[in-house]
Parts: C-alpha cells; sequence; structure tokens
C-alpha cells in the first residue's frame, strides 16, 4: 500500500495532540514524545548521492521507522531500474509518496520580479524493497560531533556574520546578532541529559538567527511580534530545525518545557493549515543546511 504526504502529516498532528493532552495532565518530561525527533541517518537519494530536504527527510525517516528499513537509501521506480534494479514484485504498490517543489516566477509590468512555490509529488522506494539487496552491507554511521568542533563553526558564525553568543539568564535571540544562553550547569538531568539539552536548545536560538534579513530573511522572524500566529509558526521552524541540527551533530533533541505553550497553536494551525508543517519544514531544512554550511560541520 502506497503512504502519502496527507497520511503522515495527519500522524504527526495526533502525536502533537497526544502530547499536548499529557502536558495537560500534567504528565512528566519523560513520557513526552517529540514527533520531529529523528535518531538516524538522513534520506538519501541512492542515484544522485544527495540528501531529501524538507518535508521529505520526516517524510521517509517515518516509512523507513515504520517498515523496518535500515538503510536510507532511496530512489524513483525508473532511478532504480535505470540502475540494473528491479522493484521486488511484492513491494510494487508499496511506494511512498514525496513532494516534489516546482517554482515559478512572475515579473510584474514593473519589472518587480516574484516567485512562488507549487509542489507535486512522486512515489520513491527504498533500496531494500529492490530485488538483491545486499542486507550484510555496511550502514552509514552517524558520529556526535565534538562540543570543541561545534565552537570551532560559531566561531566562525562569529567572524563572518558578528554573531554574539552571551551568558544569561534564559535561552533567547535578539537585537538582530545576540543569542543568550544560560550556563549548561543551569539545565536539568545528568551530565549528558545537561549537555544534550544546552546544545539542542543553542541549536533552536541558531536557527531563529538564521532568519534575520541580513541571513535567511525569514517573514516568520519579520514579524514575529505581529501576532501569536506568526510567532507560533517561527518557532515551529526553529523545532523542527532544532531536530534537523541535532540529528546531524549526533545530539539527543526533546521538546523544550518553556515550548509547550505552542504545542496547542500548532495543533490547531496544522489541522486548519497542513500545508503550514511543510512550510515549516522546508524554511527549517534551509536554516538548516545554512548553518552546517557556514559552520563547517
Amino acid at each position: 500500500m502506497t503512504v502519502k504526504v496527507q497520511d503522515v502529516i495527519d500522524t504527526i498532528i495526533q502525536e502533537l495532540e497526544v502530547l499536548d493532552e499529557s502536558i495537560k495532565q500534567g504528565k512528566p518530561r519523560s513520557e513526552w514524545v517529540m514527533p520531529f525527533k529523528l535518531g538516524s541517518a538522513f534520506p538519501k537519494n541512492y542515484l544522485t548521492d544527495t540528501y531529501y530536504k524538507g518535508f521529505n527527510i520526516f517524510m521517509l525517516y517515518r516509512i523507513a521507522r515504520a517498515k523496518g528499513y535500515t538503510a536510507p537509501s532511496w530512489g524513483g521506480w525508473n532511478q532504480w531500474v535505470n540502475n540494473s534494479k528491479k522493484i521486488r514484485f511484492d513491494q510494487r504498490k508499496n511506494g511512498t509518496q514525496i513532494l516534489v517543489p516546482i517554482f515559478k516566477k512572475k515579473i510584474a509590468d514593473d519589472g518587480t520580479e516574484t516567485s512562488k512555490t507549487f509542489f507535486t509529488h512522486k512515489y520513491v522506494f527504498n533500496i531494500e524493497q529492490t530485488e538483491g539487496y545486499d542486507y550484510n552491507a555496511d550502514m552509514p554511521k552517524t558520529e556526535s560531533v565534538s562540543a570543541e568542533k561545534f565552537h570551532t563553526g560559531l566561531n566562525k558564525l562569529k567572524k563572518e556574520f558578528r554573531l554574539e553568543v552571551k551568558l544569561g539568564t534564559c535561552a533567547s535571540y535578539h537585537g538582530n546578532h545576540i543569542v543568550e544562553m544560560p550556563p549548561q550547569d543551569n539545565f536539568v538531568g545528568t551530565s549528558l541529559e545537561k549537555y544534550n539539552e544546552y546544545y539542542s536548545t543553542l541549536c533552536h536560538e541558531l536557527i531563529h538567527w538564521t532568519g534575520h534579513s541580513s541571513r535567511l530573511d525569514r517573514k516568520t522572524i519579520r514579524d514575529y511580534s505581529k501576532s501569536t500566529d506568526m510567532r507560533a509558526q517561527e518557532e515551529l521552524v526553529a523545532e523542527i530545525g532544532s531536530a534537523l541540527m541535532c540529528n546531524h551533530l549526533g545530539y539527543d533533541v526533546d521538546i523544550r518545557e518553556d515550548h509547550t505553550k505552542y504545542i496547542h497553536s500548532w495543533c490547531k494551525r496544522l489541522k486548519d493549515k497542513p500545508s503550514s508543517l511543510v512550510s515549516a519544514s522546508a524554511q527549517a531544512s534551509k536554516a538548516f543546511e545554512f548553518l552546517i554550511t557556514e559552520m563547517g560541520l
């Protein structure tokens, strides 16, 4: 049976509703489930050797987890055929739908150029759905990025973009270039939990930082203070972006306790406009790629 994009969006909304209910009932944080948490190698197109982006990351990761695929390699029907591989007969109706962006430009009478993105769909198959797949093949290994390497990357941002990371009482991004972070010891838990919490929080604030007009010029940052809806959408971008960063860096990530107030608004927004999740994932993916490129990670 094929899996469609809307199926996964619906599942994520359901998980957010369960999380919202857990928070309302006062359940311990250890029982909260973060819908955007990954935990394995990013899905990659086997034939082009490029990583999938935006919502397709979550789409393919979730299907791989549900079906027990350990290989992160995917490809379209024709791609596999052109690479001398065949989809197994029993898997031919089990493709996974992904989004394919189409960019359209429009030039106004005054010469102003605007662009709009539309999405179409296509189906892909995991390499484990092909005939003769070697299940003993080496799987990609992910290793945690050391704090030293991470801070070397931070120094690059400080030099190239005037980023300032200051000691503060709470985590925040403000003043165009400033990220404030409390000391690592202020976070709760074991030494490892404090470490993961500190860096996942820092990644969250850095995702916000990418949205400034001098960097990615994200509308949700420009209009952050104009409405609760816009603020919730930007926090969703940062939450997803932090999950992508932490998965790449090998850090554990969970929902920030001070962001539980956004869970209910995320549920309502995604129910009213499911495309908001696709949009937030796309913006988060751009921010993630910006950071790992500029930081040399």
